[in-house]
């Protein structure tokens, strides 16, 4: 905790010592940038280290790249390829689930319903 904040840990090499601890817990983090710069990448990164490292469940909604592009493109990076230690895109960790799910940019939180359903179940 730094200054009153809780953080979570991205595990994430460098970025959490940069940022005193992590994210922000339980706030949004909004991570902007231009295309190509790495912020899918990070997301992603982020959400595999929770369920492998940290043991968390974790959603990631996409609004322009389908999750299979998304999940290819993670594990064909060397530094963060989860699958090496024995994470896969639908389980990682003590079994807690990752949801990867596609939404237009209209969705409402209903839709997001059965994701966030089933990693609350687990």
């Amino acid at each position: 905790m730094t200054d009153g904040i809780t953080k979570s840990p991205t595990g994430i090499d460098g970025f959490d010592d940069l940022t005193l601890g992590g994210l922000p817990t339980g706030r949004p983090s909004l991570v902007c940038g231009s295309a190509g710069c790495g912020k899918t990448l990070f997301a992603s990164t982020f959400l595999f280290n929770g369920a492998k490292i940290y043991d968390e469940p974790g959603v990631f909604v996409t609004f322009e790249e389908r999750p299979v592009d998304i999940i290819a493109n993670v594990d064909s990076t060397p530094s963060t390829r989860p699958h090496s230690a024995g994470c896969s895109p639908r389980r990682c960790g003590s079994g807690n689930p990752l949801k990867f799910t596609f939404a237009s940019a209209t969705a409402s939180a209903a839709s997001f319903s059965p994701a966030l359903r089933s990693i609350s179940a687990s």
